[in-house]
């Protein structure tokens, strides 16, 4: 699953080049593809890894990532409330929901 998503993101990211700060965005997906290999034994920790740090460019470029191959967190936050324990889920939860809030409301972004 890790290889076709990596090789879906680079194929995104030549596709689309419309999109702002694409290669930034593709390395963004690259780096947190292995999460997907932890995410029976550490739901929590690989949740708050992926979230945190997809917010990094987010915050860099102004606005949330744009690539459908993003579309991995839904199997972290599947498998943190499958796997994980009821702490796990509170945790990941709230910050599952205070990184969806920050990209809706854009009070994690620099207004420009």
């Amino acid at each position: 699953m890790v290889g076709v998503l990596v090789g879906a993101a680079v194929i995104e990211g030549i596709a689309r080049p419309d999109v702002p700060g694409r290669w930034l965005q593709v390395a963004t997906v690259v780096v947190l593809a292995p999460t997907l290999l932890w995410r029976r034994a550490h739901p929590l920790l690989m949740v708050a890894m992926a979230f945190v740090a997809s917010g990094i460019p987010a915050v860099l470029l102004g606005r949330e990532l744009d690539l459908a191959a993003g579309v991995f967190q839904l199997v972290l936050a599947y498998a943190l409330f499958r796997w994980g324990s009821g702490r796990a889920m509170v945790l990941g939860g709230a910050l599952i929901l205070a990184k969806r809030r920050c990209a809706a409301t854009s009070r994690c972004t620099p207004r420009g």
